[in-house]
């Protein structure tokens, strides 16, 4: 086996430190609108369907929607931005290590083993 010298360079400690908050609240912007869409449009027309009067039916009008989808546009706008955002942070610590980080990509080795053939079964003729 041929050994290769690899440079392994650890990331910086600042991006460990920052704040709960910094590192977080994109996936809790995701999430809380999943939420939101959730309950909008999924389970608040299942209970109010269940419990209103049979003989008045109305339909369920989602809050978001009412505004003329504005809430929703706003949401997708910064759950979109945040997102390239953190795609161009990632880019700019990568570039910032240049050649000299290498990644090792383990592979594994299958033995094969040769399975036997099925047996062959006889035709009966009556």
């Amino acid at each position: 086996m041929e050994q290769t010298n690899k440079i392994f360079i650890e990331p910086k400690k600042e991006c460990y430190e920052k704040s709960f908050f910094h590192s977080k609240w994109r996936p809790a912007m995701g999430w809380s609108y999943l939420l939101v869409c959730l309950f909008d449009f999924v389970a608040a027309p299942i209970f109010f369907t269940i419990i209103q009067d049979p003989s008045n039916l109305v339909q369920w009008k989602p809050m978001t929607i009412q505004g003329g989808g504005l809430y929703h546009m706003s949401m997708l706008a910064i759950v979109g931005i945040t997102a390239w955002g953190r795609t161009q942070e990632k880019i700019k610590l990568n570039d910032s290590y240049g050649d000299e980080m290498e990644f090792e990509r383990e592979t594994e080795r299958f033995e094969t083993i040769p399975v036997p053939p099925k047996p062959r079964r006889s035709r009966k003729t009556a």
